[in-house]
């Protein structure tokens, strides 16, 4: 692991580690049932798994295009 770190970028290591965080309150909010938090924490999942595919990954994922500035809103 530690090898593994020292050649990837910061910004993956940061978007790694927000996304490991993520998914664990995602199984807190499961765990305490609360449907409001699961899907909020499924949908920031879905999000940053999409960001960082879209920028570490676009060579496995030619098809896969950033909604940034798309002006969703919710």
């Amino acid at each position: 692991a530690k090898e593994l770190h020292s050649v990837l970028p910061t910004t993956f290591i940061e978007r790694d580690k927000n996304f490991h965080y993520l998914a664990g309150m995602l199984g807190h909010a499961a765990n305490k049932k609360k449907p409001e938090l699961v899907n909020f924490y499924y949908s920031e999942m879905l999000e940053a798994c999409a960001g960082c595919h879209t920028k570490f990954a676009m060579h496995k994922f030619p098809n896969l295009i950033s909604q940034k500035g798309n002006d969703h809103a919710h």
